[in-house]
């Protein structure tokens, strides 16, 4: 009995992260779990309801609410497409005044902004779509210690309601500090992707910005590391204003993809031929010494709210890549030593465009019939190679490509057409009145 004892005291000392599991797992089984709409039939109302330290799922559905949650409470939407909170525009869809909220699985849009953090700390907001609110999709005021990944935040900012100066930032920052921004994509937010202002110390990782005028910009902000991410086509990639000299854009040896980057992974001064991070040209921007010439993962086009995930990997500087539906095709450059021969490989989604047959321009030259092109039920994948030159135009041209308009508009319009016709056919088929 001594030695059981012994070992239960032990246990936590020899295996201390299984048993902080165990631990949590145990205490988390106490958590209250209330569901929208079986228990309440509005959001707000299971938040006044429930317990500090409570969970809600909410089930699929459009709810038509502007949310305030004033206790540490985990929010878990269904599915992030078809769990949807709309804020009516009639200001802030979820306003956080409290620590450790976990907001997961939603669409949020409709509002001023989609996320206001206030005055909170230890905050997760994960796995959302933000999109379409008028000022920003995620705001934080004098928050720390947050952690906000794995969202898409898309097309926030327009002309507020009442009219006035054109807005929307992906996410913006104000007088807040230690939070990490991790593998979100922040796609046609207007003005800004991320905005740090007189915001210090926060981590900004893997993600994807491609803003339509800045991705990123930073005022009086200082001591922030941002490195691993891909910056995307917008009018400017950064804006510095005012004293902002301190912030860290690499981790010692990898800096940040940026798409207007065109220098050479050729081992200028001194550094390392081939290990994918540019050579010349640094820094880039005047920031970034350690510039990589290929994207981080996959590059995500975006329509109708759904990611389609476009890889490029090639031995030379990636540049420029742009998706144009209304072509059907995908361009981007490339560019390498003259002396270095370059290979290709890019992969795309069927879902997204298709070719039967592709057409593969390089510069103006067709080398369709040299490329090796792999299909499967997914995903196409094409390599060729490319040589006598340095500098390459390169044009993949399809036969289909996803529509240009929602499928839910194409729905609505076949089910009213369907509609009718089964009317004509039915006053086709009625006897004609006899007088």
């Amino acid at each position: 009995m001594k030695g059981f004892l012994v070992l239960i005291f032990l246990v936590p000392f020899l295996f201390p992260s299984s048993f902080l599991d165990l631990f949590q797992v145990s205490a988390g089984a106490r958590q209250e779990i209330i569901r929208v709409p079986v228990d309440y039939s509005t959001i707000q109302e299971a938040i006044n309801a429930a317990a500090s330290g409570s969970i809600i799922l909410v089930s699929s559905g459009v709810y038509c609410e502007n949310l305030v949650i004033d206790k540490d409470l985990t929010l878990i939407g269904e599915d992030r497409l078809s769990t949807i909170i709309d804020g009516n525009r009639a200001g802030t869809v979820v306003y956080i005044k409290a620590d450790r909220v976990v907001v997961n699985g939603f669409t949020v849009r409709n509002g001023t902004e989609g996320v206001y953090i206030d005055h909170s700390n230890g905050c997760v907001i994960s796995n959302n779509i933000i999109t379409s609110n008028w000022y920003s999709g995620i705001f934080l005021n004098r928050s720390s210690s947050n952690n906000i990944y794995d969202n898409l935040i898309s097309m926030n900012g327009e002309s507020p309601p009442s009219g006035g100066i054109v807005v929307g930032v992906g996410i913006e920052l104000s007088y807040s500090n230690d939070n990490v921004i991790n593998d979100n994509r922040l796609i046609r937010n207007i003005v800004c992707g991320i905005s740090f202002y007189y915001s210090n110390d926060n981590l900004i990782v893997n993600n994807t910005i491609e803003a339509s005028t800045s991705n990123i910009q930073l005022i009086n902000a200082q001591n922030n590391t941002i490195h691993h991410n891909n910056f995307l086509s917008s009018w400017s990639h950064v804006d510095i204003i005012g004293s902002s000299s301190s912030n860290i854009w690499d981790d010692g040896s990898v800096g940040n993809y940026w798409d207007d980057y065109t220098g050479l992974d050729d081992g200028s001064n001194g550094r390392i031929a081939g290990d994918g991070v540019g050579d010349t040209d640094l820094p880039h921007l005047g920031v970034d010494n350690y510039p990589l010439i290929n994207p981080l993962g996959p590059i995500p086009v975006v329509w109708e709210n759904r990611e389609y995930p476009v890889t490029l990997v090639s031995n030379f500087t990636v540049s420029k890549f742009r998706f144009a539906q209304t072509e059907k095709k995908i361009t981007f450059t490339l560019k390498g030593p003259a002396t270095v021969d370059g290979f290709c490989n890019i992969t795309i989604p069927r879902n997204l465009l298709r070719g039967n047959p592709w057409k593969i321009l390089l510069n103006t030259t067709d080398i369709t019939s040299e490329a090796i092109i792999t299909e499967n039920q997914t995903y196409t994948l094409i390599h060729f190679t490319c040589s006598n030159s340095s500098t390459f135009n390169v044009q993949i041209i399809g036969t289909w490509v996803i529509p240009e308009y929602p499928s839910t508009l194409t729905l609505s319009l076949f089910i009213v057409f369907f509609t009718f016709l089964i009317t004509l056919i039915k006053t086709k088929s009625q006897p004609s009145p006899t007088f």
